[in-house]
């Protein structure tokens, strides 16, 4: 057996495995008529048709409600609308179509990105920095290039994302913060489930910087490529993947650099 085969050997095994560790009897949140079962509360499915999808994602306190439209083209290229709205303010946060054709990204338009809202989670105990530097944790955030490292003895930190390069940061910076948790929450998700291999395996269909993905994007590119049984056992975790990865996206345009240029 080649390094290929038994790969694919393998990888098949852990996706059958996780299958069937997830159908196991767990709490399910979700529409009558939606296939998908959910396995904590954060996401419930409101609507899902081919036409279209609308859910909700409960995520650090807040409610993210996604209202997606997809339409076939003549072609056989997929577009699918995507829109999503802060449930309590009903503020409209983003708006994008993106172009999917055999299984793959091709081409996708951003009306509006705004960031998602603060965690509505408040944290009342200690906090300890017991290293002089910390950096993220071996995951799938390395198979796509996102990494941060913070260094609390020259009280700088380093923020990297996918092919738009790296940049530095003091560590009092907000956004750099903002970078270093959704990475951190990225790599919780993948914990326990199968998220980081489904997205190892997206990575292939045009998940690169400046993109923003959705949780249909996900089910129609991944489908094809994990299949269809592994995208539903782990919806739920890839919606979570999925909002961290467009905080990272979206926040680190915002990163303020400092210089890191030594003066003489």
């Amino acid at each position: 057996m080649n390094s290929k085969k038994g790969t694919a050997f393998f990888m098949s095994f852990i996706l059958l495995l996780g299958t069937v560790l997830v159908a196991l009897p767990r709490p399910r949140k979700t529409s009558a008529n939606s296939e998908i079962p959910v396995l904590d509360e954060s996401l419930t499915i409101i609507k899902e048709t081919d036409e279209k999808f609308e859910y909700i994602l409960s995520i650090d306190g807040n409610q993210i409600r996604y209202i997606e439209i997809t339409e076939v083209m003549d072609d056989g290229s997929k577009v699918i609308h995507t829109k999503s709205y802060n449930e309590e303010t009903n503020e409209l946060l983003q708006d994008f179509e993106t172009i999917i054709k055999d299984e793959k990204i091709t081409d996708q338009e951003i009306y509006k990105n705004e960031e998602m809202p603060e965690p509505n989670i408040e944290n009342t105990g200690p906090f300890f920095v017991p290293f002089a530097s910390t950096a993220s944790n071996k995951s799938l955030v390395s198979v796509l290039n996102m990494s941060y490292k913070k260094n609390y003895s020259t009280n700088k930190g380093t923020a990297t994302y996918a092919k738009s390069g790296t940049k530095t940061a003091k560590l009092s910076s907000k956004t750099l913060d903002t970078h270093a948790r959704a990475i951190d929450s990225i790599r919780g998700v993948e914990n326990g489930t199968l998220a980081g291999w489904l997205i190892a395996a997206f990575t292939g269909g045009g998940l690169t910087a400046g993109k923003i993905i959705s949780l249909q994007t996900l089910k129609t590119v991944i489908k094809n490529v994990a299949g269809p049984v592994a995208v539903v056992a782990n919806a739920w975790a890839l919606g979570q993947w999925m909002y961290y990865y467009n905080t990272i996206s979206s926040n680190f345009s915002k990163i303020k650099e400092i210089s890191t240029v030594k003066k003489h």
